[in-house]
């Protein structure tokens, strides 16, 4: 994505730095880096429910207030202020990226001798969709207590696809993400749609999905199984839109596609492995 350009990184961040950095991090600082590493942004709200979860709301917030503070001033984190609506909400919020630091801890060994680093700050126009990228991944990690486990979560571009014998064609989900009971395991490539493709780019995706799945590629992995792919929807007329360019595609196409509201991600992620009557579910039985 965009906001990801590669910068070079300044001399002056030395090894040894780092390294004092690295020896006054609490458990909850590593837990945040590592989440930070994998969403790359994410809202103050969103990382207080992933990683501050007992006492009262007051305590929980405060926590998590002292917590990003101190880890900003170290210059593990940068931080800035956005309005926020739609989904993983609230009217204004802070938002954190890892900073060079950080990035540095949150990398392998053999990775830490890049001379390069990710620029931290999103493009503002893709900034709202980076958040509700996250989103689903903090529901994925609350639908545990349902008693799921998140077997795997890869963001974007970790998650893309390349079709076999092609050096340009690739499918390109948001995140893909697997999510396990007792004697099952849900596969799901994640579109959030934030209303700003036209149909006819729509309907490209839906038949690159759909060349994917013939190709077998992801079936050979996965053992059989083709992912669902899940589009989260910020409205039910973009959802009635999505859904109207689906059934224009093949029979034996629409069933790879699911259309859901964003605001229902939480109960289609926790539900999905629950739901019996639900043919549109695509799941494998764990051995």
């Amino acid at each position: 994505t965009n906001w990801c350009a590669l910068v070079s990184m300044p001399t002056r961040l030395t090894r040894e730095r780092v390294y004092v950095m690295e020896q006054q991090l609490t458990p909850t600082h590593r837990a945040i880096i590592e989440t930070l590493s994998i969403v790359r942004v994410a809202s103050s709200s969103q990382l207080e429910r992933l990683h501050f979860i007992s006492g009262t709301s007051v305590t929980r917030l405060r926590m998590c207030i002292y917590t990003l503070r101190r880890m900003t001033d170290l210059g593990l984190l940068v931080r800035w202020r956005r309005s926020n609506g739609g989904i993983g909400g609230g009217s204004e919020v802070f938002c954190y990226a890892l900073d060079r630091p950080g990035q540095l801890i949150a990398r392998p060994e053999s990775a830490r001798r890049s001379k390069h680093w990710l620029y931290p700050y999103p493009d503002v126009t893709y900034l709202p969709h980076r958040l509700a990228v996250t989103e689903v991944y903090v529901l994925a990690r609350e639908a545990v207590a349902h008693g799921l486990t998140l077997k795997k979560y890869e963001p974007e571009p970790i998650c893309w696809q390349r079709l076999p014998m092609s050096t340009s064609r690739t499918v390109r989900p948001d995140a893909y993400l697997a999510l396990a009971g007792n004697h099952f395991v849900d596969h799901l490539f994640i579109e959030v749609d934030m209303g700003t493709e036209w149909p006819k780019r729509i309907n490209e995706k839906l038949k690159l999905y759909y060349r994917y799945y013939v190709s077998g590629q992801e079936q050979y992995k996965l053992k059989g199984v083709f992912p669902r792919v899940l589009f989260l929807i910020r409205d039910m007329a973009r959802k009635q839109q999505i859904e109207a360019v689906i059934h224009q595609q093949a029979h034996d196409a629409r069933r790879l596609f699911r259309v859901e509201l964003q605001e229902a991600a939480y109960g289609v992620l926790a539900g999905l492995p629950h739901n019996e009557h639900d043919n549109q579910r695509s799941h494998n039985q764990v051995q």
